[in-house]
C-alpha cells in the first residue's frame, strides 16, 4: 500500500518551512534512502532538473510507528524573504516528486528484502 503521496507544506515562523509526510515503510527503510548518495541522486529534484544552493539549513526527523515512517524536515532560512524565495521556486513541485520518488525507492528496498 502506498502513503497518500501528499506532503504537507507549512510556514510556522516567517523564515521556516515545515515539511511532513508518512511512508509506507519502516524507519530504516526511508532513512537509507534519505542519507545514500545513488538514492539522493534519483530523487532529490523530483526530475526537475538540476538542484540549486539555497541558503537553508534542513533539519529532518524520522518516527516509525506500525512499520509506517513519519518524514518531518524543517528548513530554517536566513530570513523571510530567503524562506519566499524557496517557497517561489516551484520547491514544493519538485519535493513533492521527489519524496514520491523515496517511496518507490523504499517499497523496492522492502521488496528486495522479503
Amino acid at each position: 500500500m502506498m502513503s497518500s503521496r501528499t506532503a504537507k507544506v507549512t510556514t510556522p515562523a516567517d523564515d521556516q518551512i515545515l515539511i511532513t509526510r508518512e511512508f509506507d515503510a519502516p524507519k530504516h527503510l526511508v532513512y537509507q534512502v534519505w542519507m545514500t548518495p545513488e538514492s539522493i541522486k534519483r530523487w532529490w529534484s523530483g526530475g526537475l532538473g538540476p538542484v540549486t544552493v539555497a541558503e537553508v539549513v534542513n533539519t529532518v526527523t524520522f518516527t516509525e510507528r506500525g512499520g509506517r515512517t513519519t518524514l518531518t524536515m524543517l528548513a530554517q532560512a536566513k530570513d523571510q524573504a530567503t524562506r519566499d524565495l524557496v517557497l517561489q521556486s516551484g520547491m514544493e513541485e519538485g519535493m513533492q516528486q521527489g519524496w514520491d520518488l523515496v517511496e518507490e525507492l523504499t517499497v523496492s528496498l522492502a521488496e528486495a528484502a522479503a
